[in-house]
């Protein structure tokens, strides 16, 4: 029998959860200046991450969301 892999996802305690701002797709979508749309394409694709908290409800950090964002954003190497 082989070994079974290891999830990498880190789970939170309850106090790590209680300490952040959850927030819906349609309460960070202004908060960030993108559409709904934007984000589930994004969550899907794995570029930002959310937390599960139940069959269909999911929330997501906004610091979280913004640092990946971030880390995405392609910076200009001259003018033209």
């Amino acid at each position: 029998m082989s070994p079974r892999k290891l999830s990498s996802k880190k789970r939170l305690t309850a106090e790590e959860l209680a300490s952040r701002k959850l927030l819906t797709d349609e309460e960070l979508a202004p908060a960030i200046g993108i559409k709904v749309d934007t984000i589930n394409r994004l969550r899907r694709t794995g570029v930002i991450l959310y937390v599960k908290l139940g069959y269909r409800t999911l929330r997501y950090n906004q610091e979280a969301v913004e640092a990946a964002l971030k880390r995405r954003e392609i910076k200009a190497t001259g003018t033209r």
